[in-house]
């Protein structure tokens, strides 16, 4: 896969098809737009850089993936073209024809994949209709996709955010059709687990948006290798540290990690956080976190849409 960077690259390629968006998630209904692409020949996917509701309502809007996810999991789509454009002010203030024409004028595409929510243009201003009008000026055939649900939920990066932020991990990761995953640094701690018998990873991770506090049951991807971990999200309660920490404790695992990269792979919640009267009563639900952890399956074998 070629990846080209529309803010440097003037580049001017022939595209059979393409799709393009934010991609938060590169959720179930995203891949089937790509996989829509690929099947129609030689395949573009434009990214941009930063998500539109980081540049229109929130700068503080946290990723479900980042950018090197997508990237990442777009070449395992067999993409051949994965095109990244950032999504400022003055693309934003494009109309929809303008919009097209620059598209256009840089992939020539033939064939156009969208959602049948799919918005662009100065305000949102073009919709699908706008594109079925254009179809002749641009010269190009549109396929609109269908809305996609599973179980009667619509699958959506809204909707998986909502999932995330109230813990609800599994139902998020059945829209994602894969685990929520998310990639970090291991810095020092307080070392407060190694002294109660279960030493932590404590993963500074700024740039996704992070599950609802609770404790739940990981995967840890470390030097290519999967482990099973028990994670706690949120603030030390029992401590009363009110610093929101994301603390793994890896089973079957000896060494150092600090300074190492790790990817995080949340599979369920276990509990929520809870306020201990003692460190007894702490070390003693953390042995029951641990044999919960324990006796799960390890079968995640880095599978392809894992994020590592």
């Amino acid at each position: 896969m070629q990846i080209i960077d529309l803010d440097k690259d003037n580049v001017k390629i022939n595209i059979d098809a393409i799709t393009l968006g934010n991609f938060d998630g590169l959720h179930l209904a995203h891949q089937k737009l790509i996989n829509k692409c690929v099947s129609l020949g030689k395949s573009g996917v434009i990214i941009f850089k930063s998500h539109t509701s980081e540049v229109l309502e929130d700068d503080k809007f946290k990723n479900i993936l980042t950018m090197e996810d997508k990237i990442y999991l777009v070449k395992r789509m067999n993409v051949d073209y994965c095109l990244i454009k950032s999504f400022d002010r003055d693309f934003l203030s494009l109309n929809p024809k303008e919009f097209l024409n620059y598209v256009k004028e840089h992939t020539n595409f033939k064939n156009l994949v969208v959602g049948n929510d799919f918005k662009f243009g100065i305000n949102a201003s073009g919709d699908v209709s706008t594109l079925k009008n254009f179809q002749a000026v641009f010269n190009y055939k549109l396929y609109i996709i269908d809305d996609q649900f599973i179980n009667g939920v619509p699958i959506r990066s809204t909707t998986i955010r909502k999932f995330l932020m109230s813990g609800d991990v599994e139902d998020a990761n059945s829209l994602l059709y894969r685990p929520f995953s998310i990639k970090g640094v291991v810095v020092d701690g307080k070392h407060r687990g190694r002294n109660l018998g279960y030493p932590t990873a404590n993963l500074e991770c700024k740039q996704y948006i992070i599950p609802a506090a609770g404790v739940y049951y990981t995967n840890v991807i470390y030097d290519n290798k999967l482990y099973k971990g028990i994670t706690s999200v949120g603030e030390n309660l029992t401590y009363d540290e009110h610093d929101v920490k994301i603390e793994t404790h890896i089973l079957d695992f000896k060494g150092d990690l600090y300074g190492k990269n790790l990817t995080l792979v949340f599979i369920n919640k276990i509990r929520n956080n809870i306020k201990f009267n003692s460190e007894i009563e702490l070390i003693n639900k953390l042995k029951s976190d641990y044999n919960f952890a324990k006796n799960q399956d390890l079968d995640l074998q880095l599978q392809d849409y894992m994020i590592i």
